[in-house]
């Protein structure tokens, strides 16, 4: 039958993924997220640096998974693998890292974390259909995109400059709009950090006195986050392999 499938179109099919590809993608976001435990502000091992750093970089490590998983029991189990390293890499900051200042809702923070995570999952495997090699190409834009969410409060408050007091922003309603959206803020006040005040010499001088706004606070914004991005990631690769599946049947030795 494959000889009346145009070779354009064959070329475009995405072959069955292996669990191999999943779990070195796995045990690599695992690792990337470590990288967190590395000498911050306050030493090694603090959870707050810990938790920032996998803000920005959940998202990218998802599209990573994302472009090679496929669905099944078996391979869900791949899909928290990474959450449940992280998870473990804060549980040892928590307890041998510096104190914080403030109580510390480490689960919460996680689980806005994971559902980034899963957000990014669901992307790569909804573009991997396209050009299933471009999972860097797809990480890097995330991040790019993570970068600018987190820093256009600044910029629109003029925290770029050098020198100067804190001023209003140009527009109230933006600005809150952007600090609700950001990475770092989002997973750090659902983890009961005060980020917009925390950190003077960027968010203070973003305008964050002028911003009227609720923070994320509490358990129903990460738990929504998590399940969502589960859901969509779900999706996206079950729908990838649907649509795979004329051209590529699944090996039943790795399906599930």
């Amino acid at each position: 039958m494959d000889q009346h499938v145009p070779t354009s179109t064959r070329e475009r099919r995405v072959a069955p993924p292996t669990t191999r590809a999943e779990l070195l993608a796995s045990l690599g976001g695992g690792a990337v997220g470590a990288l967190g435990l590395l000498e911050g502000p306050r030493g090694a091992l603090d959870p707050v640096v810990l938790l920032a750093w996998l803000a920005l970089a959940a998202l990218p490590a998802g599209c990573v998974l994302g472009t090679v998983a496929s669905s099944g029991a078996r391979r869900a189990a791949l899909r928290v693998l990474a959450p449940a390293l992280w998870s473990f890499e804060l549980f040892e900051a928590q307890v041998l890292g510096p104190a914080s200042g403030e109580p510390l809702r480490g689960s919460l923070g996680l689980a806005a974390v994971a559902g980034l995570y899963f957000f990014g999952i669901a992307i790569g495997a909804r573009f991997s259909h396209r050009r299933a090699e471009a999972s860097p190409l797809l990480a890097g834009i995330t991040l790019i995109a993570l970068l600018a969410a987190a820093l256009a409060p600044v910029a629109l408050g003029g925290g770029f400059r050098a020198a100067g007091p804190a001023r209003a922003p140009a527009s109230s309603r933006v600005a809150g709009l952007l600090l609700d959206v950001d990475p770092l803020v989002v997973v750090l006040e659902c983890a009961g950090v005060d980020w917009t005040h925390r950190q003077e010499l960027v968010y203070r001088r973003a305008g964050v006195e002028w911003v009227e706004r609720r923070p994320w606070r509490g358990v129903l914004a990460p738990g929504v986050l998590l399940v969502v991005g589960w859901t969509l990631a779900s999706v996206a690769v079950r729908r990838r392999r649907v649509s795979g599946a004329a051209g590529f049947p699944e090996n039943p030795a790795i399906g599930a």
